[in-house]
């Protein structure tokens, strides 16, 4: 589980980064890598990788005043659409929520 965090901390901002990616660079096969990070972290892999790059945005998204579009692409997203749909299942609101209550 942590060379798959440190891989996904390495990589979150490379678009279209699959299970398969996160198992070739650990050795492991997909099906086995998928059922055993579930097992240990308690969620899905695919759920980590959407967690971490929405909490990635956050902190761009507090700190700085480029827009949803640009961050969405800095964090591996392929369109801001499905940054948007990810951001709000995972974070609770959108993006332009989140900005505005965590300035104040």
């Amino acid at each position: 589980v942590e060379a798959v965090r440190a891989f996904v901390a390495a990589h979150y901002a490379e678009e279209g980064m699959r299970a398969g990616d996160i198992a070739l660079h650990t050795g492991y096969a997909v099906a086995w890598l998928q059922k055993r990070f579930k097992r240990e972290a308690g969620y899905t892999l695919n759920h980590y990788v959407q967690s971490y790059r929405v909490e990635m945005a956050k902190r761009l998204l507090r700190e700085s005043d480029r827009s949803i579009t640009d961050i969405a692409l800095d964090c591996g997203c392929s369109s801001s659409q499905q940054f948007c749909r990810v951001f709000r299942r995972i974070a609770g609101e959108t993006a332009s929520q989140y900005r505005r209550t965590a300035r104040h």
